[in-house]
Parts: C-alpha cells; sequence; structure tokens
C-alpha cells in the first residue's frame, strides 16, 4: 500500500510501531485472545502517533478504514494499549483522510461537520475530561426546588446539596465549569488555576457569550459558578460504612498578580487527574445545549473504555441514574433517543449502542476519543 509522502517519513512512526506490537503482544497473553484476532492485527501497519498518545492506521478506502476501527480485534486492541500505557487508542482513516484532507470516515456517507472540524482528524484532538463524580452523580437538568438532590448509580448514592441561599447548580453551565477546571488539572497537574483577569475570560474560553442583559449567556453561567461554589457532593455505597464528601474547591476566584485563582479541593483534583473520563471537545460542542446529552455522552464514554462484550442495562436504572426529574418513563426515554440520536450523529464510526423496548443494549465499539490510560481511570471511576 502506498503511504503519502508525510507518513511514510513521519517521525513518530517507529514509535507507533512499537507500542502497537507492545499492545499485542499483550493482548495475545490476555486469557480471551483469539489467534484470529491476534493474526489480523500483525498484519495492520501503524504508521504515525500524535501527542496524545493515537496510532493511525491507514487505509485504501474509507469502507476499509471503518470496518477496521469498529473490528473486535481492533477494540480490544485498544484497551490493551491503555492498560499497560504503551498509547492511548488506535484510529484508522483513509489515506485521503490521514492528513486532515479528503475523505471521510463513514464509508462514503460524509456528515457534515463544522469546517474548524475538517481542519483536525480524531487522532490529532486534544480531549478535555469530565471527572468521575460528574459521571456518577449528574447534576439536576431544571433547577430544583429543595436544597438537596439525589442521584442513584447501582449502589451508589450521591446526594448534592447546599447551605446557601443561591441555590443548587443546574443545566449545561456548571458540568461546562466542572469540565474545563478538570482539564486544567489534568494538562497543568496544578491544583491552582489562573482562569484570567476576570471571569469573562473564563466564560469565552469556554464558548459562552457576554451579550449583556439579565438573561445573557453569561449572566446565567455566573449565577451557576456561583451556585457551584457552594455545592457538596456526598456518596455512599451499600457496600461501605463511611460516606465520602467532594467539593470543588478550596477557595473561589482569589485575586492575585497573575489574575483570578481558583484552588481546587485535594479530592477533586484527584479525581480529575487520576479517573477522569476523556471527551472529544467538538462532539461536546455539539451536544452543549442539552444537559441530558451531555451525560449521557459521558456515561457512554466511559461504558465503552471497557466494554469487552455485550452488555445489557434496564431502563429503570438508566431512568434511576439519568432521569428522576421526569414525571413520567416514557417523556424520558423519549428524551434518551433523543439525545442519543445527537450522539451517534457526532460520534465518529459506529456508536454500539441499541435502545430496545425494556432495555439498553452496549455493544464494544471504538471509543469517541482515546485518552492516557482510559482504562485505568474508568477502573478507578
Amino acid at each position: 500500500m502506498q503511504f503519502p509522502p508525510e507518513l511514510e517519513r513521519h517521525p513518530t512512526r517507529k514509535r507507533a510501531q512499537l507500542a502497537y506490537l507492545q499492545g499485542i503482544e499483550a493482548l495475545s497473553r490476555h486469557p480471551e485472545a483469539r489467534d484470529a484476532h491476534i493474526h489480523w492485527l500483525r498484519r495492520q501497519t501503524p504508521v504515525a502517533m500524535n501527542d496524545d498518545g493515537w496510532i493511525l492506521l491507514v487505509y485504501p478506502t474509507e469502507t476499509e478504514a471503518r470496518l477496521a476501527e469498529a473490528n473486535e480485534a481492533m477494540v480490544r486492541l485498544g484497551h490493551r494499549l491503555r492498560a499497560i500505557e504503551a498509547a492511548q487508542g488506535v484510529v484508522a482513516r483513509a489515506v485521503g483522510g490521514a492528513n486532515g484532507s479528503g475523505g471521510s470516515a463513514n464509508g462514503g456517507k460524509a456528515r457534515k461537520r463544522p469546517a474548524r472540524q475538517e481542519k483536525r482528524q480524531p487522532w490529532e484532538r486534544r480531549p478535555v475530561y469530565m471527572p468521575a463524580f460528574l459521571v456518577q452523580t449528574t447534576l439536576p437538568h431544571r433547577e430544583p426546588k429543595d436544597s438537596r438532590f439525589l442521584r442513584v448509580n447501582g449502589e451508589g448514592r450521591t446526594t448534592v446539596f447546599t447551605d446557601r441561599a443561591v441555590g443548587l447548580p443546574f443545566g449545561v453551565y456548571p458540568r461546562l465549569i466542572v469540565i474545563e477546571l478538570a482539564t486544567a488539572a489534568v494538562r497543568t497537574k496544578s491544583r491552582t488555576y489562573v482562569i484570567g483577569r476576570s471571569i469573562n475570560e473564563l466564560l469565552t474560553r469556554m464558548g459562552i457569550s457576554n451579550s449583556g442583559g439579565s438573561r445573557s449567556q453569561a449572566t446565567l453561567a455566573r449565577d451557576q459558578l456561583d451556585r457551584l461554589c457552594w455545592a457538596k457532593f456526598v456518596t455512599t455505597h451499600l457496600s461501605k460504612y463511611e460516606p465520602t464528601a467532594l467539593g470543588v474547591a478550596d477557595r473561589w476566584l482569589e485575586k492575585t498578580s497573575d489574575g483570578l485563582k481558583v484552588t481546587l479541593t485535594e479530592r477533586f483534583f484527584e479525581q480529575a487527574t487520576k479517573s477522569a473520563v476523556p471527551l472529544d471537545p467538538f462532539i461536546l460542542r455539539k451536544l452543549r445545549r442539552s444537559p441530558l446529552s451531555i451525560d449521557i455522552y459521558g456515561w457512554i464514554t466511559y461504558r465503552m473504555s471497557t466494554l469487552e462484550r455485550p452488555t445489557t442495562i434496564s431502563w429503570p436504572s438508566i431512568e434511576r441514574q439519568f432521569g428522576s426529574e421526569y414525571k413520567h418513563p416514557r417523556q424520558f426515554r423519549w428524551m434518551f433517543r433523543a439525545c442519543l440520536k445527537r450522539i451517534e450523529e457526532a460520534w465518529p464510526g459506529e456508536l454500539g449502542v441499541e435502545v430496545q423496548d425494556r432495555r439498553v443494549v452496549l455493544t464494544p465499539s471504538p471509543p469517541s476519543v482515546a485518552s492516557r490510560t482510559e482504562r485505568h481511570n474508568a477502573k478507578h471511576h
């Protein structure tokens, strides 16, 4: 197969090949490894690795690339690579689309995507991070009437509460703020984060416009930031005796010579740096108007990072985790389907989620974005 010149001589090619072989070796020792999978993987050729740890494989056509990326062997290899920390994932692209020009990874049916997204292929994207507790807890979608809000996730029960009259955080903005802070923690490896000379600088980076007025995006976001400052998260497990409490920051918006500074709590910093869920910023941008869509996207990304066989989840379980604010199960299920459709349209490749009458079935499929030690992080979720 003929590679584009820039990939034929790519400086990271040897590093990509070594990491790829290490992943195959680790997979071959797995008790459920199949000889056919190992044989097929050895016939693929890695050509490059980006700074975030994606290994790039290229194929003659979009269809071949799409089938390779969705292959069960490739999914299992991705899990192994992240488990041994050799790489952060594998992505397959057609020759014409490997360097950001031409082609589509969707079998010839190219989806319309923003021009900015076309310039950077998925293997080149820098992920943002959702801390583990936000996947487990999920904040209210609408303003709650009480000062306490309960979410149930399996054996875990998380209560969000506040002892101030400002109210509980809800909706899209606190989710985006928490993701911004967690991403800063991952990238800087520091509990302190200078947001800028003013709150507006933070909001601008988050894509929140300051158009003025009492109902502007910036005004609403500032209100949610204020609520988030006073919110606490307390989680209890049926199998454990002691509850765990978490706040986002020890100190908010301190004035320093460098600008306004946020000092994250030790527990939030630990969750952000050791057990965060990586998200594709382009997909997140498509979903940012819907808090439920953001919650489902984070949850699916987390589940896909460890899933090795089809898994079924009952509707009541999903409703307890995401839909406690909806009066009727039928209303929540309709909303879940609508959000899932948005996620499927943005997801690169096939998304292994099937909605049935009595359950939702998850099938292993490539994650939307690779991350360092994604499998390890997810296990500590």
